[in-house]
């Protein structure tokens, strides 16, 4: 990610570069502690949208553009590679899920991907991705935000902060 910064300020040294704010740790992937402090001190524009929308942003990200990767990459057990993904990084979580819903999710995602390789629908998902959002992220992200308000600069739709940033 650095030497993604670093090529952004030699090539465009003047305009401002927007990146997500992340815990030090995204999935497996350690963000470096240079780059996690600049996204902790520096101001927040601050996205909304609507749930439904953001189910489907997800399922897009983690299931639709994902899965035909592990279809190319293992053409031989695409299957379980990608549901050992899938539900690996829902063990991950399960002490924050709590056992319940970490079940009821597991058992969700388990028919969401019985339907994916059967069908190629990936519909299913989307009940066990609200979950997710609802009940784990939203709480979360709610906290760390509330932690930093006073640096929230903008909030918006996708087409309102695509609007307030090319006019910065």
């Amino acid at each position: 990610m650095s030497i993604g910064f670093l090529k952004h300020r030699h090539n465009a040294p003047l305009q401002t570069l927007f990146v997500e704010d992340e815990s030090k740790l995204i999935g497996r992937v350690c963000m470096s502690q240079n780059v996690a402090q600049m996204c902790s001190s520096n101001s927040l524009v601050l996205l909304e949208e609507s749930m439904e929308q953001r189910i489907l942003m997800t399922k897009e990200d983690y299931i639709d553009k994902v899965w035909p990767n592990y279809q190319q990459l293992f053409p031989d057990n695409a299957e379980q590679k990608f549901s050992d993904f899938v539900l690996g990084s829902l063990s991950r979580i399960k002490k924050r899920l709590g056992g319940v819903r970490f079940k009821a999710l597991h058992q969700s995602f388990e028919q969401a991907l019985a339907q994916l390789f059967t069908t190629g629908n990936s519909d299913l998902f989307s009940e066990g991705i609200h979950i997710l959002l609802k009940d784990y992220y939203d709480p979360m992200y709610t906290y760390q935000l509330s932690k930093r308000k006073d640096k929230i600069i903008f909030k918006g739709h996708k087409q309102e902060v695509l609007e307030w940033a090319n006019n910065q």
